[in-house]
């Protein structure tokens, strides 16, 4: 089942990326993730910008849907506690009783020195200042479901829009699909594919069909605010991204199998946006990148696939088959070259 185009995708049981990559890093953050759902997940402001980027890039039709917050100074000293409390209510709406207890609370979570200081003179400090009144107003915006971006953040994303729409290597490796060719792009695809038993699903930036060279070329997105262009490689390594794109190549490939396009070849490309510089460029993930991603999550998959049979979430698969043969943890240099040596001789 694939291109199974969702309203809720995020909300859909099958397991994306992201959860096998919370997986592979922290057995117990993924249970408690994604099972028990104790936790849930909080946008940082950089997901934030690259969650609006690829908005830019990929449904402008959607940017209506933002509110521009213009010149947002976030109050020092005890002021700023002192408003984040008063977000907390709608002072609007509030009964002239409310309205004194919600400056009281304010007053008392600021922690101000009450010989210099009172509720009421805090109040009047407040209802005179523009600034605390707009950085109420913009605290209660996030508060809501309100989507919102700062003005600073809106000119620099429209910028970068400019930038890579005009970018030759883009243009040339992802032209626009033409009457005569037939040729089709696909922007935020929903693919929903089973891989070794378990149901995955994955969501596609720019997915493009060349029916004349038989090539399926696809394009990830990534906003980079560490590392600058020319040492995107780190960043690279560092998040693991190979994994991701190995992810999405075996999700293309049983896509391209229904679509009975199995000969086509793929290609893989992250389009890296450079944030420190505004710069953008494109480049091709290598073969071995993808066999090493493909090998690492092959493996995440299987010993998942043995943590949901066996509703075991304490320790890896590893460790438990330690402790089962051992009555300790051991301490290997290699763990997943050690689980092989102990699996061959239960």
């Amino acid at each position: 089942m694939s291109n199974i185009l969702s309203q809720n995708y995020y909300d859909c049981p099958e397991i994306s990326n992201s959860a096998l990559s919370t997986f592979n890093y922290d057995i117990g953050l993924y249970y408690k993730t994604y099972i028990s759902k104790e936790i849930t997940s909080k946008k940082s402001k950089a997901m934030d910008f690259g969650s609006f980027m690829h908005m830019l890039l990929l449904e402008p039709e959607k940017e209506s849907e933002y509110t521009i917050i213009d010149n947002i100074v976030e109050p020092t000293g005890k002021m700023l506690p002192y408003i984040q409390c008063l977000a907390k209510y709608e002072l609007a709406t509030l009964h002239i009783t409310e309205l004194h207890d919600a400056f009281d609370q304010a007053f008392i979570a600021s922690e101000y020195d009450t010989k210099r200081n009172s509720p009421a003179k805090l109040r009047e400090t407040y209802l005179t200042n523009e600034e605390y009144q707009k950085y109420y107003d913009y605290l209660r915006l996030l508060n809501s479901d309100t989507k919102i971006i700062k003005r600073e953040e809106f000119d620099k994303a429209k910028n970068l829009e400019r930038i890579i729409s005009n970018n030759g290597q883009l243009n040339d490796l992802f032209p626009l699909p033409t009457e005569i060719d037939q040729n089709k792009i696909y922007h935020e695809l929903e693919i929903f594919w089973e891989y070794e038993g378990i149901k995955l699903k994955s969501k596609l930036d720019k997915l493009s069909v060349d029916h004349s060279k038989k090539i399926v070329r696809y394009l990830d997105f990534k906003t980079d605010g560490v590392n600058p262009i020319h040492k995107y490689k780190d960043s690279f390594e560092y998040w693991k991204t190979y994994r991701q794109m190995a992810f999405y190549e075996m999700a293309i490939q049983y896509w391209l199998k229904e679509q009975k396009l199995e000969n086509y070849r793929i290609e893989i490309f992250i389009g890296v946006i450079d944030l420190k510089n505004d710069k953008f460029a494109v480049m091709q993930v290598g073969i071995m990148y993808l066999d090493r991603g493909k090998e690492e999550i092959t493996r995440d998959i299987k010993c998942l696939d043995w943590h949901i049979k066996n509703n075991k979430w304490d320790f890896t698969k590893i460790q438990y088959h330690e402790l089962e043969h051992y009555k300790a943890i051991l301490l290997s240099p290699d763990d997943y070259t050690h689980y092989e040596e102990l699996t061959k001789t239960s």
